[in-house]
């Protein structure tokens, strides 16, 4: 009984560590999204990611052969999805900034 009482505790305390490490990955999303000047759904950025510090997960790639992003799908006109659109369009602009040096090469 007492070892299903450990693995118990065990499998608790990494559920809450996970639980932890997510909350972490959704202020830095919403800070992310706050600080490239993403388009707002109605979810607001709590208070204490206002002066959270963003570190990247891995260090910039120097090397000049990059991966090209995926771009983002094609606008139907549906006005339900025209906030993840413009996500997926701020998305894909900042994961290439060298490719869109003023807004008409971001509009195009």
């Amino acid at each position: 009984m007492e070892d299903d009482s450990d693995r118990l505790s065990a499998m608790e305390r990494e559920l809450g560590s996970q639980h932890q490490s997510l909350n972490d990955i959704c202020d830095q999303l919403i800070t992310l999204i706050a600080l490239s000047g993403g388009v707002n759904c109605g979810v607001e950025a709590p208070p204490a990611v206002a002066n959270a510090v963003v570190t990247p997960l891995n260090p910039p790639n120097t090397t000049t052969h990059r991966l090209k992003p995926a771009t983002p799908s094609e606008f139907t006109g549906d006005c339900t999805k025209g906030c993840g659109f413009l996500n997926s369009c701020n998305l894909y602009i900042g994961l290439a900034p060298t490719q869109f040096s003023d807004d008409q090469a971001r509009i195009y």
